[in-house]
């Protein structure tokens, strides 16, 4: 029997495993790639155009940034939360 194959060819040319991911198996680069040509939704929206997840990633991170501006950047408050009752 064959061994299982599951892995893709990133941009920078290196392998990722998609079975057994390895953190530097890729760099900030293949995910910015990789991130722009996925589609969110299906491709399905209202507007003349897809949105890729990298849109809709950098679109909440600026609304977020509007509607809480000294926020600090990291986890939800509900993660913050439970963090802060574990220390």
């Amino acid at each position: 029997m064959k061994p299982e194959r599951a892995w893709v060819r990133l941009q920078s040319g290196k392998r990722l495993d998609l079975l057994d991911p390895d953190m530097e198996a890729w760099e900030d680069r293949d995910l910015a790639i990789g991130l722009s040509r996925t589609y969110r939704w299906g491709g399905h929206s209202s507007w003349n155009l897809p949105l890729s997840v990298a849109q809709h990633s950098l679109l909440v991170l600026v609304l977020r940034q509007q509607m809480q501006p000294h926020a600090p950047p990291g986890p939800g408050r509900r993660a913050a939360r439970a963090a802060a009752r574990r220390a």
